[in-house]
């Protein structure tokens, strides 16, 4: 059975979000086994309703350093023994991508929008900005 972790931001009450739990509800998990792996603050409001589907959630929070986030990242991919990453961060879809690429671990990344809006004080500095807005172009 294939195993695949989607990281995204947090269960919050978006498109992506429904969408992927009306994949849970739809794919039998004997065939496809769909966990999730949060990077934002908090796992989110519909992240009840995954676990009681069926999938396992981690929270694997984001921060300044990069050093747990990665550490984090990686044990679960390895401990969880993933075959795909499906990644759906965005703007932040880069470190993701070449950790996993480490690993041996094919990747998917999904765009969801080209409008980011700033997650921190520090991408909510113009310059900054103004790359994350040319990441989606």
């Amino acid at each position: 059975m294939p195993k695949v972790l989607h990281l995204i931001h947090s269960f919050n009450q978006g498109g992506i979000e429904n969408w992927l739990i009306s994949m849970l509800r739809q794919i039998p998990r004997y065939k496809w086994e769909m966990d999730f792996c949060c990077k934002g603050k908090d796992i989110g409001p519909l992240a009840a309703i995954a676990q009681a589907l069926g999938a396992r959630l981690f929270h694997c929070p984001l921060n300044f350093t990069h050093f747990g986030f990665a550490q984090s990242l990686k044990n679960i991919l390895v401990d969880g023994q993933y075959q795909v990453l499906h990644n759906h961060s965005e703007t932040y879809s880069g470190f993701p991508v070449w950790l996993a690429q480490q690993l041996g671990i094919p990747v998917i990344t999904s765009f969801h929008n080209t409008h980011f809006a700033p997650q921190t004080s520090l991408t909510r500095l113009p310059m900054l900005r103004g790359l994350r807005s040319i990441y989606g172009i």
